[in-house]
């Protein structure tokens, strides 16, 4: 017969807690027993607790407003480029127009 995972090894050492008690709610556990000293459960570390800490969530946030900072940096940058190409592209009809004239006129005097 196999021994069930918590009978082997440093199980209850590893995963039960003197505060939370037996992960397995074994009545012997050595842990509860306070036979076996063991280091902090998930309960204590917070491993099974999905809600965010306070630093991993301001984290998230000074993320959140550099992303949305360079977002805006990048939207005034797009618009400053979309004013200079729409500035560039009539300053080449005109010079288009004015070489077009500048070829009639030549073409005129010959």
């Amino acid at each position: 017969m196999i021994a069930p995972r918590w009978r082997i090894g440093e199980a209850h050492k590893n995963n039960c807690c003197a505060i939370h008690g037996c992960k397995w709610s074994e009545k012997d556990c050595p842990v509860v027993a306070g036979t076996v000293r063991p280091g902090p459960c998930a309960v204590c570390l917070g491993v099974d607790d999905d809600r965010p800490t306070k630093d991993a969530y301001m984290a998230a946030c000074r993320a959140l407003w550099k992303h949305r900072e360079g977002e805006e940096k990048l939207l005034a940058a797009n618009k400053a480029l979309a004013k200079k190409n729409k500035e560039l592209r009539n300053r080449i009809r005109l010079l288009k127009k004015r070489a077009a004239a500048h070829q009639r006129n030549i073409t005129k005097h010959f």
